[in-house]
């Protein structure tokens, strides 16, 4: 599989995947401060790209992130 992302495939592309598997990853990561050096997505961008690594060697779906984040 060339493309593991589902935000870069279209919908025929993931219905053929899915005929024949139906594993995927689910990226989370927060969407935070993390002091005034590194940006708010940092924790977000950090699971995201070890997913797409992760989703290219295993030849799995990687959906694009949930962010969530709670910060007072």
């Amino acid at each position: 599989m060339k493309e593991v992302r589902v935000d870069r495939l279209t919908w025929p592309e993931v219905e053929t995947y899915l005929e024949h598997d139906d594993r995927a990853v689910l990226t989370i990561g927060a969407v935070e401060q993390h002091g005034p050096h590194l940006a708010m997505g940092t924790d977000s961008m950090t699971a995201e790209a070890v997913a797409w690594d992760a989703g290219m060697r295993a030849e799995v779906l990687v959906y694009p992130p949930v962010w969530y984040g709670w910060s007072e």
